[in-house]
Formats: C-alpha cells, structure tokens, sequence
C-alpha cells in the first residue's frame, strides 16, 4: 500500500498534533500523589497551651439586692465562683437595725403600759 505524499503528510501533521497535545496535558496536569517531606523523629513532651484573646459570656447571671439598707461586713464568695441555691455570699452589718429593732420593741412596751 503506496501512500501518495499528501496522505503522507496529513498523518504526520495528525501524528505530531497529538504527541504534542499529550506532552502539554502530561507537563500541565498537578500531580495527583502528594510530594512528602521527611523529618527527623525526637522523642519529648508535648505541649497543649494554647494563648488567645476573647471574652467570657455568662449563660446565667443574677443579680444581688437587698430589702435592708446596710453595710456589708463580709464577702464570702469572690467573683466567678460557682454558688449554690441558699447559699450565704455576704454578712451585712446590723448593728443600726438592732438598734431599730430595740427601739420599736422599747416603744410598744410603753404604749402597753400607755393602755392599761
């Protein structure tokens, strides 16, 4: 079989356009096995700390009041504990209202005595 030189010629062109075609897509293409590094092995403590920035939100805050207008005479609990129902967090100074307290009760006994 005698190919005449045109045929000849279009089946090189053919031929070249795809060994061409296949070495740009062969060079172009990533490389789909990851290239590993290699290190050395020590043996040693490993360290979980961890610095960052931020603030803390509380899920429950309550607040403290009082029916009584006092001093407070102890804290028993710093800020952030963790407390619990009934718990004592302060002591408030009573003096002024035993004082109240004893001055009502010296006034009802002589309105008593005031009646009879």
């Amino acid at each position: 079989m005698k190919l005449n030189r045109s045929t000849a010629l279009i089946l090189f062109s053919l031929l070249s356009f795809l060994i061409l075609t296949i070495v740009f897509f062969m060079k172009t293409r990533t490389p789909s096995v990851a290239l590993l590094g290699f290190s050395k092995v020590e043996r040693g403590a490993i360290q979980s700390k961890y610095f960052t920035s931020g603030s803390l939100v509380y899920r429950n805050q309550a607040r403290l009041s009082s029916e009584l207008v006092a001093k407070i005479s102890k804290i028993y609990v710093q800020e952030g504990d963790q407390v619990d129902i009934g718990q004592e967090l302060v002591k408030l100074d009573d003096v002024s209202v035993r004082a109240e307290i004893a001055q009502a009760e010296a006034q009802l006994a002589r309105a008593r005595i005031d009646v009879m």
